[in-house]
């Protein structure tokens, strides 16, 4: 098996306040601290694997700005230096406009930039990487046009499909039926099913029923529930943590998630890590920065093993 990850997404500049609570309409506050960091699903996620010890292969698209042309040395400094970027003439990179409260929320403000502009041609500019890979992790940061060609190429190439279904869209029984695992949050889960007030496990056995082969669905301070199709779900409680700032925490479950998967754990297993690695990152302000290693996630794990 080639133990490599695909993490094809987002990258951009994110600008990171920190307020006491939100604005109101027409209400205007004082920010407590202001950060510029590089960041994005495809970004984060990305990082967080690499951090988990994955071998990762990052692909992304960029603009013709500043922002752009810095990316390459930003993801050698971060230690991603398998990558390739898809440059795209008179657009911008990516931006975020991240805002955190007192009690660790967050709001997100995205220009998605030259990662709109992504095409069925630039999908299929990365097929001889992506068939040196196993798995692939994907978002929803680009059009379907070029997911559903990613998704193809990856199964095409007998690579296993893990897609974050973030930011929250209706997504077809089709391209969902491309997908091994799809990893959403309980706000997404509803949406791509159109079910609200159900039960975590019957969102799930409706996900199973549009066709992917399996589901790990997030909820924050509730923990994840997890099904595959043929077998039993099951839930993975949430570790009690003291959390400062929730953003990027479901990019880390998804980059360690899939880190242990390509590690060759089981699916509980890489399940209770990924929600070790989450669980670390609100602990911190930030996104990349907050993002825990491997061996800190296993020391977490460790100690919650002893004090239970």
């Amino acid at each position: 098996m080639k133990k490599r990850l695909a993490v094809i997404g987002l990258y951009g500049m994110s600008a990171l306040f920190r307020l006491d609570k939100f604005p109101q309409p027409g209400e205007t506050v004082q920010s407590h601290g202001l950060v510029f960091e590089p960041g994005g699903k495809g970004y984060n996620q990305a990082l967080s694997a690499r951090k988990m010890r994955a071998s990762v292969f990052y692909a992304t698209a960029l603009g013709d700005d500043v922002y752009g042309k810095q990316a390459p040395e930003v993801f050698r400094r971060d230690g991603l230096t398998d990558f390739s970027c898809l440059h795209v003439a008179g657009q911008p990179t990516a931006f975020a406009a991240v805002v955190s409260d007192a009690s660790g929320e967050n709001q997100v403000i995205v220009e998605q930039g030259a990662s709109a502009c992504w095409n069925a041609a630039m999908a299929d500019s990365l097929e001889k990487e992506i068939a040196a890979c196993s798995v692939i992790l994907l978002q929803c940061e680009m059009p379907n046009e070029p997911l559903f060609r990613l998704l193809t190429i990856a199964r095409e190439n007998g690579l296993y499909t893990v897609l974050n279904p973030a930011p929250a869209r209706q997504l077809s029984a089709e391209l969902l039926s491309m997908c091994d695992l799809v990893t959403p949050n309980w706000g997404e889960a509803q949406m791509i099913t159109g079910l609200s007030g159900a039960s975590v496990e019957d969102v799930a056995q409706a996900l199973l029923a549009l066709g992917c082969g399996g589901c790990v669905i997030t909820r924050g301070k509730d923990g994840a529930y997890a099904q595959r199709h043929g077998e039993t779900g099951f839930y993975q409680p949430a570790f009690r943590v003291e959390a400062v700032d929730t953003t990027g925490a479901g990019d880390n479950f998804n980059g360690a998630l899939c880190a242990r998967l390509l590690a060759g754990d089981n699916f509980e297993t890489a399940v209770r890590y990924a929600c070790a690695s989450s669980a670390l990152s609100v602990t911190k302000h930030g996104v990349t920065g907050a993002i825990p290693a491997l061996e800190d996630v296993k020391e977490f794990l460790k100690h919650e093993c002893q004090t239970v």
